[in-house]
């Protein structure tokens, strides 16, 4: 007889990652403000900008190994799935 297939548990954090919705790091208003005159604050709102902008990098980032992850785990539950029909076709031609 074939053994079961143990399924791998889903981790809270990998539950709470699918389930929450991103926060928007970009709104229209930060695109649309003028861009200051004055050398120092123009400095910080490129510095701002630019960790806006590896904030998103980080979060593609993150949604490329979700993404990756989330694959993974399909292709395993169809392995699983063939293991137990095949399991399942192995009984019932045992037990006529």
């Amino acid at each position: 007889m074939a053994r079961p297939v143990s399924e791998p548990a889903a981790t809270p954090e990998v539950q709470q990652a699918h389930t929450e919705q991103p926060k928007s790091l970009v709104n229209d208003e930060t695109l649309k403000q003028p861009i200051p005159q004055n050398p120092a604050l123009a400095k910080e709102e490129v510095s701002k900008l630019e960790d806006i902008q590896q904030q998103l990098k980080e979060q593609e980032a993150t949604l490329k190994a979700q993404h990756a992850d989330a694959d993974r785990i399909i292709e395993l539950k169809q392995q699983q799935i063939k293991l137990l029909e095949q399991q399942l076709a192995g009984q019932q031609k045992s037990s006529k």
